[in-house]
């Protein structure tokens, strides 16, 4: 199906076996593209998107409208363009992550106490395989020893690198971790 040169935005709710998007489309329910699936216009996908083949996005697609929607590409995902991901500042001494979270900024300086270390608890809920999670010193003052990020996976039971925890220990550091399911590693 080729949706081009609409006035105003679509709202359909069927199985494709394909989709080229070239103005505006809005998706109201779940969505199974079989083939590919091409955005150059403006897409909105309220619910689950399940493309098989490959998807490729030249222009606005947002996708979901809750913390449960799920994006399924079986291909290639393109993104062609600025993208935006979940983004939270903590301004407290410890925070353990939500379904929603991607990046995690640690802000010493506007709430979590000065010489006090952060702690950032990985919730085994969101523990799933390929889940990544990325921890960033805003302030620059997780460089002394009492102002450290530790970063540990909740209950102790997974381990991150093989350890119980690991730190940021840098100013402006960052951490990145993914799940392979059973554990959590940095890169």
């Amino acid at each position: 199906m080729v949706l081009k040169g609409l006035k105003r935005p679509s709202v359909f709710d069927e199985r494709l076996a394909s989709l080229a998007v070239e103005q505006y489309c809005t998706i109201a329910n779940e969505l199974s593209v079989m083939g590919s699936c091409t955005v150059w216009g403006h897409m909105t996908a309220k619910q689950n998107l399940t493309v098989s083949g490959d998807l490729t996005a030249n222009g606005d697609f947002t996708f979901g409208d809750a913390i449960t929607d799920e994006l399924t590409v079986t291909g290639k995902a393109d993104f062609n363009g600025a993208q935006e991901w979940e983004y939270d500042a903590v301004t407290v001494a410890g925070v353990t992550t939500a379904a929603d979270d991607f990046m995690i900024g640690i802000k010493y300086a506007t709430g979590v106490v000065a010489n006090e270390n952060c702690t950032v608890t990985l919730s085994t809920e969101y523990a799933e395989s390929g889940r990544i999670f990325i921890v960033k010193d805003l302030t620059g003052l997780a460089a002394t020893t009492t102002n450290t990020i530790i970063v540990y996976p909740e209950g102790g039971a997974t381990l991150i690198d093989g350890g119980a925890s690991t730190t940021v220990l840098s100013a402006y550091g960052v951490l990145r971790v993914f799940s392979d399911g059973a554990s959590w590693w940095t890169w």
